[in-house]
């Protein structure tokens, strides 16, 4: 993650981007995570841990 951050940080001085196109790129990124989390989830029949929030479930 942290070489992650570093890239966005370099691009940003580069390209002279703003912090929002990074900031874009995470949600992207934690959407495409949350769909695989789902989907593998789904079909092993397990319940998420997870809400689509973020948050941990409480049991």
């Amino acid at each position: 993650m942290l070489n992650f951050r570093g890239h966005w940080c370099d691009r940003i001085h580069a390209e002279g981007l703003t912090p929002n196109s990074a900031n874009k790129d995470l949600t992207h990124l934690g959407d495409v995570l949350k769909t695989v989390n789902h989907g593998k989830v789904g079909r092993m029949g397990l319940t998420p841990e997870f809400d689509f929030c973020g948050s941990a479930k409480i049991r």
